[in-house]
């Protein structure tokens, strides 16, 4: 089963290793008064599932997990793409679920899948198989004007149509 990460996760590891830039279906990341207790409460989600460590290294918080490393990679990648669902007369209102795609140097890449609730499903693959799943994401919004429903194999690259 993969490991699952909240908005409120995103924000707790983004504001303690690097700048979270894309949209978050449940916290308005330009709302301090929003941000901060998010980040608050995703710590201590983080603590409680064994993701974030009691003991710190240089005052900085040590993360646990896979889906952590995910998110420290997607806030360290030099190239990333963003594909969002929002209403034409409030772009910056989500009615839909959030794409991430990043690729490092090394072409290793990871693809955040957000859902309407803000949980994020974070997947290390080859910058292809990203790619594949953050088009087919792009493209279902086009044609259905909604979401996308999941790829053939689950958005990982596999079967393409």
């Amino acid at each position: 089963m993969p490991e699952l990460l909240t908005d409120d996760e995103i924000v707790a590891i983004a504001g303690a290793t690097g700048e979270w830039f894309a949209p978050l279906p449940t916290v308005a990341l330009s709302d301090f008064a929003e941000a901060e207790p998010a980040a608050e409460r995703g710590a201590r989600s983080l603590a409680v599932r064994e993701l974030l460590s009691a003991s710190h290294r240089d005052g900085a918080p040590l993360f646990a997990g896979e889906s952590c490393a995910l998110v420290q990679q997607i806030i360290r990648s030099p190239r990333t793409a963003v594909a969002y669902i929002a209403e034409r007369d409030a772009p910056h209102r989500l009615s839909g679920g959030v794409t991430v795609l990043a690729v490092d140097d090394d072409a290793r890449a990871v693809l955040d899948l957000v859902s309407t609730a803000g949980i994020h499903d974070l997947t290390a693959a080859s910058a292809a198989e990203a790619e594949f799943a953050f088009f087919h994401f792009v493209r279902g919004a086009f044609e259905l004007g909604v979401d996308a429903p999941p790829a053939p194999d689950g958005g990982r690259g596999g079967g393409r149509e």
